[in-house]
């Protein structure tokens, strides 16, 4: 970095990249969008939403009522491979099919996230 002078002769310090992301973030990634994300699902799942994506089972829509309960379910599972991965606790074949499962609905329910 080299020193700015302006046109009066006072030093100024040079500009700060605005788009420039701090190392100890990308360090393990993982871990900095588990952080973000994580407490963004829960309040999702919690606000009052006034609706749900059309999910179908087989190219089969589901009814209404059936339709909010599996979408409620993705969300849980979803939210559950979040807190996996945050605890650190995915040693174990249970917890880790867990998070895989929850993260591939994740994957494809993405944009879905949406009231």
């Amino acid at each position: 970095m080299s020193t700015e002078i302006d046109p009066l002769g006072a030093w100024t310090p040079p500009e700060e990249d605005e788009n420039k992301i701090d190392d100890k973030e990308l360090w393990n990634l993982d871990v900095t969008l588990t952080e973000f994300i994580l407490p963004r699902l829960k309040a999702f799942k919690e606000m009052k939403r006034l609706g749900f994506p059309e999910l179908s089972k087989d190219g089969v829509v589901a009814d209404e009522q059936t339709g909010f309960i599996a979408w409620e379910q993705n969300l849980d599972d979803i939210i559950a491979a979040f807190e996996i991965h945050r605890q650190g606790e995915w040693v174990g074949e249970k917890k880790q099919e867990a998070m895989q499962h929850g993260f591939k609905l994740f994957g494809e329910h993405y944009t879905k996230l949406w009231d």
